[in-house]
């Protein structure tokens, strides 16, 4: 009888509307906060582009994906040049406007202003890359980029308003909607090309696009373009010298294609793969601390500020760290998972442990980086970059072309751990700057 009472006592208990309402509150309140709708879109753009990565190096011949890996190279090049004098300034720009009407009009101005750039762009390279690969996959190698950065200026006017949870409906469709589509096409036609993926990411770009405008609902005239641009290039001036020297993986890819063939640089974006599983949550808490740190610099000083975006940044450290440890420790068993028992890429173990390393420094250089950036302090973080870039370049790019996957390894440690090291300094000086 004591048992029974005792038993219903806990029942009782447990369906106490009391206690069930404490814990929809304490869900409530993490579903809320913006930092987990960050990480949590972030997972799904970052998701979806390896998802599309593993697919490729699993369908294709290692020479057609170390083509790829070359063509991804110059457009991720391209595409931190439209971060950083237009997705960034965009950021900025509607965190730290309070008129809705103002902050719409800015989004116009924005993607008017990546058209231009596109534009721009295609006249150059066109000629350029139709020597090596043909005029078909040069012209859609500029649609990749013009839909690509299209709906990354959408996506980043979301996340400035801090709306992550409405960008994650856009990103769904463009990132694993493209791994989807690529792998569909290729069982069908039984083969896969350059065309049939680059077909495939402007289709799923583009129509994320569409999706992401019908939330912003940006107006079709286009107001106070001069006055835009000149923000525009005023905050990210600076950064257009530090995204030109943050793409050192362009000249590894090169040397290592040029001095041991293209399967070298499929072998090193096959490292970047696993290594690069740690993306949503780096670029998701980077994402995060760009409006976070601007808003509260603007209320709150620099100390607070800077805090803030530590504070938020050590949220990626309990799942950064394990993750990579683990693989640094278990190479080859990584390796097998990802790529297969009978894959040519299990040979690399060591070159994978090197390139565990080099991602500890990364995202501490890249937390750092933002928080300097968000602090309306680029040209700090280009400082700390053109130190990394130096590194790669002087030490890391003859260590390539001696050593192979293991010296461009090697180089982006070096680097990586330069860059750290510099913006801890600069961090630490602005703050001390802030309080004499």
């Amino acid at each position: 009888m004591a048992e029974t009472t005792t038993m219903a006592t806990q029942d009782a208990k447990l369906i106490n509307p009391a206690s069930h309402g404490r814990v929809q509150a304490v869900l409530a309140k993490r579903f809320s906060q913006p930092s987990f709708w960050a990480l949590l879109d972030q997972g799904v753009v970052s998701g979806g582009a390896f998802l599309t990565h593993i697919t490729i190096a699993r369908l294709a011949d290692p020479d057609i994906y170390g083509r790829f890996a070359l063509y991804l190279g110059a457009i991720l090049f391209v595409n931190s040049l439209h971060s950083t004098l237009i997705a960034y300034p965009l950021s900025i720009g509607i965190a730290t406007e309070e008129s809705k009407p103002r902050q719409r009009a800015i989004v116009t101005c924005a993607l008017f202003f990546t058209l231009v750039v596109c534009g721009a762009l295609a006249v150059l390279i066109i000629p350029w890359l139709s020597l090596f690969a043909g005029v078909q996959v040069s012209v859609l190698s500029i649609c990749v980029l013009f839909a690509w950065q299209a709906q990354e200026t959408c996506r980043r006017a979301l996340m400035a308003t801090l709306s992550f949870s409405a960008a994650i409906g856009g990103d769904l469709v463009s990132y694993p909607g493209q791994a989807v589509l690529i792998y569909a096409l290729t069982r069908h036609q039984h083969r896969i090309s350059l065309q049939t993926i680059f077909a495939c990411i402007i289709y799923t770009s583009l129509t994320a696009t569409v999706i992401q405008l019908i939330q912003i609902r940006p107006p079709m005239l286009i107001r106070h373009s001069f006055t835009t641009a000149r923000d525009f290039w005023h905050l990210g001036r600076w950064g257009v010298a530090g995204a030109v020297l943050s793409m050192t993986s362009i000249p590894f890819m090169a040397v290592l294609s040029f001095r041991f063939g293209p399967s070298s640089a499929a072998a090193l974006q096959s490292l970047v793969n696993i290594v690069g599983l740690t993306h949503p949550v780096m670029f998701g808490v980077a994402n995060a601390i760009v409006p976070t740190v601007a808003r509260a610099n603007s209320k709150t000083g620099v100390r607070a500020a800077s805090i803030a975006g530590m504070k938020m940044g050590l949220h990626g450290v309990f799942l950064v760290v394990p993750y990579l440890l683990g693989v640094l420790c278990l190479p080859t068993y990584a390796l097998t998972v990802f790529y297969g028992r009978h894959s040519g890429y299990l040979s690399l173990g060591g070159s994978l442990r090197l390139m565990c390393c080099s991602y500890l420094f990364l995202y501490a250089g890249l937390l750092l980086s933002t928080v300097l950036s968000a602090l309306e302090r680029p040209r700090l973080s280009f400082n700390g970059q053109c130190a990394s870039s130096m590194m790669s370049i002087t030490v890391g790019l003859p260590l390539a072309a001696t050593l192979g996957v293991a010296g461009a390894a090697a180089g982006n440690l070096f680097g990586n751990a330069t860059r750290a090291i510099s913006q801890v300094i600069s961090l630490q000086n602005v703050i001390r700057e802030s309080e004499l």
